[in-house]
């Protein structure tokens, strides 16, 4: 069946705002790449010797893998209380946008300050169900108070210019899926499509790689594995929806970003055990193949006690952000009582969904 004209036209202005919100207001950059400059300067600056005062040491903490704790925090969170997991994302958002902002790092305790305050922003502007003060204390151990994260929170919004609506992944999936022929699978296998989708968009939040990343080029690339995934043997008879995504949104599959993503979200998915096998492509094909889809329907979503931030050391343990630690539900078979600084993420009771 032909594409309705108004629909893609429609579907087109979408595209077309988003788009421009991505490459203009809401593009971040590679904060840590630019801290390391600046601190390389500095270093020049203080001689041969380099040698680094109290100030600089006590700010050398922040790295990947503390972003990486404070997302599954962040999960955790959205799952004890049923929030949206597209929630954790627009917070993600926020902190790394206000973190570009900064001219040079963070201490560890502002770093987790401003980790608090954005989830909670986001929480406040997006999901029904709010967190109360009590609990939203409760959840920093009483290292920070209400007063604390209420100017912090003006903090950020002044330096982010109250562009506090970000246009997600997610909200790329579905515009993209929309343009899907209709009666071309069943119903259930495009829930699955769907369902893994929206999981690799979620372990895209975890990689930091992914910060300069579009979210179009992002969600275009884990509809590519998904769609590799559920109908392998009909991908190819997938040119029409591609046409008409190149159409409305002017993206083609082959676009270098699209396919750098595409790679990095399977390795991503590979390396963390979802899939079971991997099987090798012809040279013609843009793409490979899990032997065998991913269960994510049946996933636990419910946490069993709250979550807590703490102060992590220096040494915290290295994390990868091959989603090694990262389950569908988020769940953590011993509740989510650890906290971002806790090593218990890469615990032997932390269940894997993996295709069989």
């Amino acid at each position: 069946m032909a594409p309705d004209p108004l629909h893609m036209a429609e579907i087109s202005d979408q595209f077309d705002h988003m788009k421009q919100q991505e490459e203009t207001t809401y593009k971040p950059c590679d904060y840590l790449k630019k801290w390391m400059e600046v601190e390389a300067e500095q270093d020049v600056y203080r001689g041969a010797d380099g040698q680094r005062n109290a100030s600089c040491t006590q700010t050398s903490g922040i790295t990947e893998e503390w972003r990486e704790k404070i997302v599954n925090w962040s999960y955790d969170i959205a799952d004890f209380y049923h929030f949206n997991r597209e929630t954790v994302y627009i917070s993600l958002s926020y902190l790394d946008r206000f973190l570009a902002t900064r001219s040079s790092k963070m201490n560890n305790t502002s770093f987790q300050l401003a980790a608090v305050t954005t989830i909670n922003l986001a929480i406040k502007l997006y999901e029904h169900n709010k967190m109360d003060h009590r609990t939203l204390v409760s959840l920093c151990r009483g290292k920070f108070q209400l007063e604390d994260i209420e100017r912090m929170e003006m903090v950020i919004m002044r330096e982010l210019n109250f562009y506090l609506h970000p246009p997600t992944p997610i909200a790329f999936c579905s515009l993209f899926l929309s343009l899907f022929p209709e009666n071309f699978a069943p119903y259930d296998v495009m829930v699955d499509v769907g369902e893994v989708t929206n999981f690799l968009t979620e372990l895209a939040v975890l990689d930091y790689w992914f910060v300069t990343k579009k979210p179009s080029s992002i969600a275009l690339g884990a509809i590519m594995i998904s769609l590799e995934i559920h109908l392998r043997e009909r991908v190819y008879d997938l040119n029409e929806f591609f046409s008409d995504i190149a159409k409305t949104s002017g993206m083609l599959v082959t676009d270098v970003e699209t396919v750098q993503c595409r790679d990095r979200l399977w390795e991503t998915y590979v390396s963390g055990g979802y899939a079971s096998s991997l099987q090798q492509p012809q040279d013609e094909q843009l793409v490979r193949f899990a032997d065998s889809p991913v269960c994510v329907s049946g996933a636990p979503r419910r946490q069993d006690s709250p979550v807590t931030v703490e102060e992590q050391g220096d040494d915290a343990p290295s994390v990868s952000a091959s989603a090694a630690v990262y389950t569908m539900g988020g769940r953590n078979d011993q509740g989510i009582s650890h906290a971002v600084g806790d090593s218990a993420t890469t615990a032997p009771s932390q269940k894997k969904y993996r295709s069989t």
